[in-house]
């Protein structure tokens, strides 16, 4: 019996994976599914894994994701999120889609609203250890960074490919620490607008006092011309 991929059920926060899947059984489903589809998939050599995002999930990546644009915002630097783009390719036979990615400075002015070119940053988050899985995959297609919030932890780990780093290759780390913190604040109870509001008033006071503009461009240009 034949089992049509629509008409399966992965409650909030599980997945499912499926082996022995070829590349056009894994476009087929992107294809039919569209863009109503609330999961995420990972397709890496022949095994395709269904994720279903928590709401935890979903609330966590949205907070960073707005935060980050709050911070390039305040700084007047360029940066497009994309979302959770299919970043795929066919002769690697790798696919992903992250729970949110951006593209910053000459890169989000470079690329348009129709393409989907490898992003600067993706962003993970994760209540269990299964983002880890997709590591290898955005090191082979080419994603410099990736950052994995632990839901659980309230901790944030800085990957470029499969390695943990210190610091960002865009943001100080000072800058960093002020993200996780109104994160932190924000999941405790405390008001997105007010720690939003705060967060863009530190933005501007550390800018003021010790020209965090010219240190994150001086970083975007290391990481573009490295």
């Amino acid at each position: 019996m034949l089992i049509n991929l629509n008409q399966i059920e992965i409650p909030a926060g599980q997945s499912l994976r499926l082996h022995g899947i070829d590349w056009q059984t894994f476009e087929n489903f992107r294809e039919e599914t569209g863009n109503g589809r609330h999961s995420r998939v990972l397709y890496d050599s022949g095994i395709l894994e269904i994720m279903a995002p928590s709401a935890v999930r979903e609330k966590s990546k949205s907070t960073f994701g707005r935060l980050v644009e709050a911070f390039f915002e305040e700084l007047d630097i360029e940066n497009q999120a994309g979302g959770s783009t299919t970043f795929k390719d066919e002769k690697m036979e790798k696919g992903i889609e992250p729970d949110e990615c951006f593209y910053f400075g000459e890169h989000a002015t470079a690329i348009s609203w129709e393409e989907s070119g490898i992003p600067d940053l993706a962003i993970e988050a994760d209540k269990t250890s299964s983002s880890l899985s997709k590591l290898k995959s955005y090191e082979k297609l080419g994603v410099p960074e990736v950052w994995i919030y632990e839901v659980n932890k309230g901790d944030l780990k800085i990957y470029n490919g499969t390695s943990v780093v210190k610091e960002s290759l865009y943001i100080p780390s000072k800058a960093l620490d002020k993200t996780k913190e109104s994160v932190r604040a924000i999941k405790e109870g405390k008001s997105n607008n007010a720690v939003k509001r705060e967060f863009r008033k530190w933005v501007r006071e550390m800018d003021a006092k010790e020209n965090l503009k010219a240190q994150v461009e001086e970083k975007l240009d290391k990481a573009f011309n490295n």
